[in-house]
């Protein structure tokens, strides 16, 4: 059975160091990752409060360049989401709900 996450109530976070981006279940809508002078990379897990667990998705890119992920009908995420980021000073928005 494929799972969808609820479209109503969108949320969006913007972030430049690991954080958790929702304490709650609910869904992950899409990602958007920007790097500033070096590579950067950030991965999503299914966790309230740290870097651990089911990974939702791993984005990484190159100096000056962005990259975007949208799951399809959204991922759902059963403990909430939290973000682990390397890199210097990248941007990092994510859209939950």
């Amino acid at each position: 059975m494929i799972q969808t996450a609820n479209l109503r109530n969108n949320a969006f976070l913007t972030l430049a160091d690991s954080a958790v981006v929702s304490a709650m279940p609910g869904g992950l809508l899409g990602v958007l990752l920007t790097a500033a002078a070096n590579t950067a990379t950030v991965t999503l897990y299914d966790n309230a409060t740290t870097n651990a667990g089911t990974v939702l998705t791993v984005l990484s890119t190159t100096a000056n360049l962005s990259t975007a992920w949208m799951p399809p009908g959204g991922q759902v995420c059963a403990n909430g989401i939290y973000a682990l980021i390397t890199g210097t000073i990248p941007s990092i928005t994510v859209v939950y709900c």
